[in-house]
């Protein structure tokens, strides 16, 4: 809990070089010392600098998001609706930190497959938040289909920069769980076509059962 709350205080002190743009793992040590961070502490709490900021601050969003909506959720049965509540509220948080946000998806959109994993982590939170019980299949696709209407709806909110916008698409994003049948077939034909058996398969996802 103390390392959480040392992580958000030094994302609060880098805040302004986020707002301006000048932040780079390059001049890294310059900024440290001009807003009076402890280079030791900063290494330790964040040992790959721009990405383990980067992930910190979405990980970090998607905390705030689940207690602000927890109440909220406790008593819906829709589990579509349940899913929608904690997006909607993610990107809410997300909008309230627009100019860090901005930075880091700036970031994110040279690295891919950073980005796909920090989407499948976050999929992963909201269905074991929301104790979801499926096994193989099922599992998966679920994860992979929420991780990938979360990097819509962050690539829509970065276009937009509208929260209005956003919460309508996040809505529409939602209907494709109705159509969870065509993409989960969809997805089961690409990796099958990949990988000989299924428990090949299963192994290149168990990073999803890590914490």
């Amino acid at each position: 809990m103390r390392k959480v709350k040392d992580k958000i205080q030094i994302l609060k002190q880098l805040d302004a070089s986020f707002k301006k743009n000048i932040f780079t793992d390059i001049n890294l040590d310059n900024i440290l010392k001009k807003e009076k961070i402890e280079a030791t502490k900063f290494y330790t709490l964040f040992p790959h600098k721009t990405k383990s900021l980067c992930c910190f601050f979405f990980e970090n969003l998607a905390n705030q998001a689940e207690n602000n909506i927890k109440k909220k959720i406790r008593y819906e049965k829709s589990v579509s609706k349940r899913v929608k509540y904690l997006l909607i509220e993610f990107f809410y948080c997300l909008n309230n930190e627009k100019a860090i946000a901005l930075y880091f998806l700036s970031f994110l959109a040279t690295k891919p497959f950073l980005l796909k994993k920090i989407s499948l982590h976050y999929s992963n939170k909201i269905w074991s938040l929301l104790e979801d019980k499926s096994t193989d299949f099922n599992f998966y696709t679920k994860r992979y289909i929420l991780s990938q209407i979360f990097i819509n709806t962050l690539i829509y909110w970065r276009g937009s920069e509208s929260i209005e916008k956003t919460i309508d698409f996040i809505n529409s994003q939602i209907v494709a769980l109705g159509k969870f049948g065509y993409y989960k077939s969809r997805f089961i034909k690409v990796i099958t076509s990949l990988y000989k058996n299924k428990s090949e398969i299963l192994t290149k996802f168990d990073f999803l059962h890590k914490n």
